[in-house]
């Protein structure tokens, strides 16, 4: 499957490593825990009315294009005061409320790839201190030399630079990298046009055609060890 050694492994975090809440639910609790009561089916009609426009964000930068974003989906479930607070509160503690928790294959998987030596880091379209803030929490973060994220390279998934920063900050040639990733275009797509190795982790066993795909983790072990064999 792959044509040279696998050095190191770049993971997604949320689909990937991380389970969580889907985002009109987290944005649900949020607003609850904030005295606005918005039921979850008013959240998903809101995040449908805007899903064109969220790309006018995405010259910003990581903060400004989150606030941002918070701000339109705010305006569109008809909420008026403090938005930019709101807005603001919502990117800071995102996590807080998006029930975070390791998928079960995860721990053995990165335990095992660290004792043969893969070198391990994260591309994710969060920010690097809520990605260090849940991989803390769930005891992981310790098998991560590297995260890299928006507001560290400065683009999001599946822009070439931010796959380039991670290969500059690893220190390993992005054709001995892996990304391993949920998301056809942001990440296994991404991943190929900036010259990494690349498999698609499809949990739910999706119909996807024509790409390298695993549906656990445990997989990925079978496939480093036969590449690197």
């Amino acid at each position: 499957m792959f044509k040279k050694r696998i050095k190191a492994i770049s993971f997604d975090l949320d689909g990937t490593l991380v389970r969580l809440a889907p985002p009109h639910i987290t944005i649900k609790n949020f607003l609850s825990a904030h005295g606005l009561q918005k039921s979850a089916k008013e959240v998903f009609k809101a995040l449908n009315s805007i899903t064109g426009r969220i790309d006018m964000f995405k010259h910003l930068d990581a903060k400004s294009y989150y606030i941002n974003l918070n701000k339109m989906i705010l305006e569109a479930l008809g909420i008026k005061e403090k938005i930019h607070e709101l807005a603001v509160s919502m990117y800071e503690k995102w996590f807080d409320y998006a029930n975070a928790e390791l998928y079960s294959d995860v721990e053995e998987v990165l335990a095992r790839l660290s004792r043969i030596g893969i070198m391990m880091g994260i591309i994710s379209d969060n920010l690097s201190n809520e990605v260090q803030k849940v991989l803390e929490k769930e005891g992981v973060i310790e098998y991560f030399s590297v995260i890299v994220t928006p507001d560290i390279s400065g683009s999001f998934k599946p822009n070439k630079r931010i796959y380039e920063e991670f290969e500059r900050r690893i220190g390993v040639h992005r054709s001995d990298i892996l990304h391993v990733g949920d998301d056809l275009k942001r990440d296994y797509l991404g991943a190929l046009n900036a010259g990494f190795n690349a498999v698609l982790l499809d949990r739910s066993k999706r119909s996807f055609v024509g790409v390298n795909k695993i549906h656990t983790l445990y997989e990925l072990i079978e496939l480093v060890e036969v590449a690197n064999s």
